[in-house]
């Protein structure tokens, strides 16, 4: 709260991830924020509050943090930066699909597990209408599907324009003969939904987690998701961050 109140930082970057973001939620003055906004970057447990934020109607960033891996691939950094200084105007990502399809909607989502520990809270996305984005480390095929069927039963996979999975880091299952292949996952989600649905992004636990502004219009065109600056509906907030004191770089 303090950081978004002080009006010399243009920018809060979150240094790990983790748990505990979910404990804040009811303590944190939105009010402030709202009439605070600055570039907010983070992602894993941080989903919590970029789930949070996005009722305040402006964009924030899932990506690399301090910690982790901000520095351990320059180009998770130089992208970061080059995009929120306003050297790029337009990020252009490479999809594969499971099923394709040209879509556009509000972009949302993060971190498979906690997106769920969200549903039926007042701090959950709006899902109608959007494009949702999952990501996960560390959890066995068996556990992905059971968060799948939540996000099913709770009708939020028909609510939504398409789904894009990100990276799915060490989600392999320990014992191959007695657990489902991600590649049954892959499948048994098509068979939940009739969206368009796309794999491979690199965002999310692994050695390349670019920058993803969350909670803007963008589309997936020909298996590209393309998200350019003009799409966000708070262009005077990077108007404002770029006319003003310029972001150093560490």
């Amino acid at each position: 709260m303090m950081a978004f109140e002080d009006n010399e930082i243009k920018a809060i970057f979150c240094i790990r991830g983790g748990y505990g973001s979910i404990r804040l939620l009811d303590k944190i003055n939105y009010n402030i924020i709202n009439n605070n906004k600055k570039i907010f970057v983070g992602y894993s447990d941080i989903t919590a509050l970029h789930s949070s934020f996005s009722h305040l109607n402006f964009p924030t960033f899932h990506g690399p943090m301090f910690n982790y891996d901000l520095f351990k691939n320059d180009n998770n950094y130089n992208l970061l930066f080059d995009f929120l200084e306003g050297k790029i105007n337009e990020l252009n990502y490479k999809l594969f699909p499971i099923r394709n399809g040209n879509i556009e909607g509000k972009l949302v989502g993060g971190n498979l597990c906690v997106l769920c520990s969200l549903i039926g809270t007042q701090y959950q996305y709006k899902f109608k209408k959007s494009i949702l984005f999952i990501e996960e480390i560390n959890e066995e095929p068996y556990k992905i599907d059971r968060f799948l069927n939540q996000l099913y039963h709770s009708n939020i996979l028909n609510d939504v324009n398409g789904i894009i999975l990100g990276s799915f880091t060490k989600c392999m299952p320990e014992d191959i003969d007695k657990s489902f292949s991600f590649e049954y996952i892959y499948n048994y989600l098509k068979d939940l939904t009739v969206k368009p649905i796309y794999y491979g992004l690199n965002c999310g636990h692994d050695f390349t987690n670019n920058i993803l502004p969350l909670n803007i219009p963008v589309k997936i065109v020909d298996n590209k998701l393309i998200i350019k600056k003009e799409m966000f509906s708070l262009i005077d907030f990077f108007l404002k961050q770029k006319n003003s004191k310029q972001l150093n770089r560490v």
